[in-house]
């Protein structure tokens, strides 16, 4: 179960840094360069609160039950 948790926290990070990826090749490209860079903010803010709650769920794995 912890396994699975962790996989799904590491394939949510790597399709956001993806999806992160492609909206800079847009812009770039001059291609919707607005909304791609509110989107880049918005998936920023996305990477960061999954990587706290990866971070969280670690620290549950590895401390004991009190």
């Amino acid at each position: 179960m912890k396994d699975v948790d962790i996989k799904f926290y590491e394939k949510r990070l790597v399709d956001i840094e993806q999806n992160i990826k492609w909206c800079r090749q847009d812009m770039e490209a001059g291609i919707d360069y607005d909304y791609s860079q509110d989107l880049i903010e918005m998936l920023d803010q996305q990477r960061e609160e999954t990587r706290l709650d990866m971070a969280i769920l670690n620290r549950r794995i590895s401390s004991p039950c009190s």
